[in-house]
């Protein structure tokens, strides 16, 4: 099975897997107001992990991989994913595959051919990747 970690925004996006990659449970969740990026993924990351693995029926030991997104993205919400994925994988024995989120985009859509762009932490910011 595979755990699938995206914390690089305010969001929290986690899903799990089978190993040739059909997406099984997905869980999406956003900060309430006012909690900001480390309330949502230092507090919730564990919690709807264990919950989507419960939901599925599954444990943490059949986890053979950890797809996790690297960036671009909030130094703190990366941090807090990769603390979690080498914390988990260590445990359980899982390699980890880290992604870029344009390199997710890019495998998404093979056909595009340029530049992905995508909005940055700040409104005044944004990353490029070719």
């Amino acid at each position: 099975m595979i755990l699938l970690l995206d914390t690089s925004s305010s969001q929290l996006a986690i899903g799990l897997a089978t190993d040739d990659g059909a997406l099984l449970r997905e869980c999406h969740a956003e900060p309430d107001a006012g909690g900001g990026e480390r309330a949502i993924h230092d507090a919730r990351l564990a919690i709807e992990t264990a919950t989507l693995l419960s939901n599925e029926g599954a444990s943490a030991n059949e986890i053979t991989r950890i797809g996790i997104i690297i960036g671009p993205g909030s130094f703190t919400g990366l941090r807090i994913g990769l603390s979690f994925a080498k914390g988990l994988a260590f445990a359980v024995g899982a390699g980890i595959v880290p992604m870029t989120v344009h390199e997710v985009l890019q495998s998404a859509n093979p056909s595009h051919n340029g530049y992905i762009i995508t909005s940055g932490y700040r409104p005044d910011l944004f990353y490029v990747a070719e």
